[in-house]
């Protein structure tokens, strides 16, 4: 977190059963967790951890151009009908529809932005849907984006090489370990709060 260099990584079981990386170059959904960049986006419209959003489910709600929702609801995974729930417990609980109706308030372009900002790099559609994780992008990124909570807000882009020295002895590279504020560390410090949530009484 403290400087973005990767110490251990898993690609795969093996060249011979995986052509490619998992880990840097395998797209998956992350699910809930990218649930992260909304509830950051929140956080930076004056949204605080004991803010109340409506959990209930199903959540057939009109985006703005995104009628999808109407058709075909999104419903939350454990099936329970919550009524107003607090973002630190909506976010232990991992319930999808606060979370579609937090990131309805906020827009989903700024929770698009918010992933951005974290060091993902892929072209989100503004679909509602990618709310609860159905885009895809890679374990690096998200790993990437995690870290930046740890440092207070400061994202360091993962490295895997610290330096290269030429036959000559001279070190021709020498990776950026400076890391880019992207969060005020008020808006960092909130989500980590948040989040602790979800491993002291939650999902985790």
């Amino acid at each position: 977190p403290n400087n973005g260099k990767v110490r251990a990584i898993v690609g795969g079981p093996g060249y011979d059963q995986v052509k490619y990386d998992l880990a840097t170059q395998g797209l998956r959904q992350p699910g809930s967790g990218f649930k992260l960049f909304t509830l950051l986006a929140a956080y930076e419209a004056k949204f605080g951890p004991y803010d109340t959003i409506d959990g209930g489910t199903p959540c057939a709600i009109r985006f703005p151009g995104n009628s999808s929702l109407l058709k075909t609801p999104i419903n939350n995974d454990e099936g329970k009908a919550l009524g107003p729930i607090s973002l630190t417990s909506a976010t232990a609980q991992s319930v999808n529809c606060a979370f579609v109706r937090l990131a309805h308030e906020v827009g989903l372009s700024k929770v698009v932005e918010m992933a951005h900002r974290l060091g993902l790099t892929e072209s989100f559609p503004l679909n509602p849907s990618l709310v609860i994780g159905s885009e895809e992008t890679t374990v690096l990124e998200m790993a990437g984006a995690y870290a930046t909570l740890a440092a207070d807000g400061v994202y360091h882009a993962p490295s895997f090489i610290d330096r290269i020295v030429g036959s000559g002895g001279k070190t021709v590279f020498t990776a950026n370990a400076v890391g880019k504020r992207v969060l005020d560390p008020q808006v960092s410090r909130e989500a980590v709060m948040t989040l602790r949530a979800v491993v002291q009484y939650g999902t985790g």
